[in-house]
């Protein structure tokens, strides 16, 4: 072996530190950045699939409450309360409670929903969503918007 070769494999003092020094720091940054990360943890915040609302004998007979918040009617007639989503079914608008018609009309595209949900005027081809409804231990409706139910479903007050 010649001395150009044992050069070319010795270390020197300065290429230790340099290798030391950014491995130190790449493993820190690294450290530090996916410490960050775990900050925003891979979850999706979704509504609340259940709404506690009022107590059904406060709704008023063939009239309709809406909740903006959760984008849902409550609705009584004679046979029961019953909940309906507010969302129309053509562009996912909100749809306006036309209490003098008894009807649904969604503002965008002109739509029109009976008072069950049922489409009347398209352009609209769905019903609006039916979504179940109980009595809470403090006799308070609640809308259970995960569940959905035939368009006939009534609570009985």
């Amino acid at each position: 072996m010649n001395k150009g070769d044992e050069k070319q494999k010795a270390v020197t003092r300065r290429r230790f530190f340099l290798i030391t020094w950014g491995s130190l720091f790449a493993g820190t940054l690294l450290s530090i950045l996916s410490s960050i990360r775990f900050l925003f943890p891979n979850i999706l915040y979704e509504p609340e699939s259940k709404v506690e609302v009022e107590r059904p004998e406060e709704y008023p007979l063939n009239g309709a409450v809406f909740y903006p918040e959760h984008e849902v009617y409550l609705l009584r007639d004679e046979k029961g309360i019953y909940a309906m989503s507010g969302v129309c079914t053509h562009l996912a608008c909100m749809v306006k409670w036309i209490d003098s018609k008894k009807e649904f009309l969604c503002s965008c595209h002109g739509s029109v929903f009976s008072k069950d949900g049922k489409v009347r005027k398209p352009p609209a081809k769905l019903d609006l969503k039916h979504y179940k409804v109980s009595i809470n231990r403090r006799g308070r409706a609640v809308i259970h918007k995960a569940i959905l139910v035939d368009r006939d479903f009534r609570l009985i007050v």
